[in-house]
């Protein structure tokens, strides 16, 4: 699980150091991320195109997801990710602006 500051770096990762978390680069361009943070400041990415069709229910809903080899871990495994961003403010910098995301190896 990873808690995702408003500026794109980590707060959180339960799979690294706080060294490493003090370092990572930006996450908001990342699919689960943006589609997550787009919806809560009221520009929902619900494409149709996109999403299978029993998944836009849940990306309209606010969750962004993703399935894609992570380019921040080592490993070429895919990954399937959930997001959610929870907006505590009006302003997109706020501190009580983060989102959480968790994700799942594909077997």
């Amino acid at each position: 699980m990873n808690i995702i500051k408003s500026d794109g770096g980590y707060w959180y990762a339960n799979n690294q150091s706080i060294d490493t978390v003090a370092t990572v680069e930006n996450h908001n361009s990342r699919p689960e991320i943006a589609s997550a943070v787009n919806r809560a400041w009221g520009n929902p990415i619900c494409n149709k195109k996109i999403y299978p069709i029993d998944l836009q229910s849940i990306v309209c809903a606010g969750y962004g997801l993703a399935s894609r080899i992570s380019s921040t871990l080592l490993g070429s495994q895919q990954d399937q990710y959930v997001a959610f961003t929870y907006k505590g403010s009006s302003s997109p910098l706020n501190s009580t602006v983060f989102t959480i995301r968790v994700a799942q190896k594909v077997n």
